[in-house]
């Protein structure tokens, strides 16, 4: 799967309120596209879910340094 593909299934699995499985397939995507901020702030969501903030903070921090001018980051 492309990491266009991985995030959507991420996505997916986020909305069900799985996830693990979301941060994991957001991983995934990750090592395909390792310069799309928009996986690294949905990887941060789902840290954030598990209760993983320090995780989340890094994600969210990289995020903005792809994309400093993106709000959502």
């Amino acid at each position: 799967m492309n990491a266009q593909e991985l995030k959507e299934v991420g996505n997916k699995y986020f909305g069900e309120g799985q996830w693990s499985q979301a941060k994991d397939l957001y991983t995934q995507a990750i090592a395909v596209d390792p310069h799309n901020a928009v996986l690294y702030s949905n990887r941060s969501a789902a840290a954030i879910q598990l209760g993983e903030l320090e995780d989340a903070i890094k994600d969210a921090d990289k995020a903005v340094s792809l994309k400093p001018s993106w709000d959502k980051g």
